[in-house]
């Protein structure tokens, strides 16, 4: 994993997260990525200041969204007045745990591979960072402008951003060239993606309490787990007037 201080994490090109396992090693990779944010924000850990084999640990937390891992977190049942297990009750507070239960529904889980083959194809339609805008070649014969002013940055904008596996894939082009944000819900999550993306703006909240900037942002990509419907979604995207419908 390529670092530099003060930088996002990125994946290198051949991690795939093949290591993060079954049920009882994801819930083990839950575990010691929340023990080691409680130590940085024991220790009042700037952001940026994470070494290499931290951010390592960081990227592997997935969350609680396959019901075994759940399982083994909550071992006396997935109710609102359960207590978890061992390793999460020294960790965990009252209100944490409720953000566990809450996000669980939704905490879906893109594997890198699908992430990347998602990259590979705006980069086949050609979005491309240019001096004169950017176009999206959709077919031989047709082409959309995603950014009809110059701009020096690709504007990304990625709700339900989980720990940031879609900003970790980035190539490195587009790492360079993009101006990012980030939305997350579960705080727990969110204070995760914060350590993990220093040069990201992060929003630790609800996306419909952030009413990002209409006609701003050039991309939006996500794994959304709401269903965002293209009159919420295209306002936020710098279009010309006549590609809005």
């Amino acid at each position: 994993m390529s670092i530099s201080p003060a930088a996002d994490f990125r994946f290198e090109p051949n991690e795939d997260l093949s290591d993060l396992g079954g049920t009882v090693a994801r819930f083990k990779h839950n575990v010691a990525a929340i023990a080691l944010l409680k130590q940085l924000e024991a220790d009042a850990r700037e952001l940026g200041t994470l070494t290499s084999e931290q951010q390592r640990v960081l990227s592997k937390y997935t969350g609680w969204g396959d019901t075994e891992v759940l399982k083994r977190a909550l071992p006396s049942g997935v109710y609102s007045w359960s207590r978890p297990c061992v390793e999460l009750e020294a960790l965990l507070t009252p209100d944490e745990i409720k953000g566990m239960l809450a996000s669980s529904l939704n905490a879906h889980y893109t594997a890198l591979p699908i992430i990347r083959a998602i990259y590979a194809a705006l980069d086949h339609f050609g979005l491309t960072p240019r001096n004169e805008g950017r176009m999206l070649e959709l077919d031989s014969g047709q082409s959309v402008s995603v950014a009809s002013s110059p701009q020096s940055k690709l504007r990304l904008l990625e709700p339900a951003a989980a720990v940031g596996h879609f900003r970790g894939a980035l190539t490195p082009v587009l790492m360079t060239s993009t101006d990012r944000v980030a939305i997350e819900i579960d705080p727990l999550t969110g204070r995760i993606l914060q350590r993990l993306s220093p040069q990201t703006r992060v929003f630790v909240q609800p996306f419909e309490e952030m009413p990002p900037p209409y006609n701003y942002f050039d991309l939006v990509i996500s794994n959304s787990s709401v269903r965002c419907q293209s009159s919420v979604l295209l306002p936020l995207l710098h279009l010309p007037t006549n590609q809005r419908s």
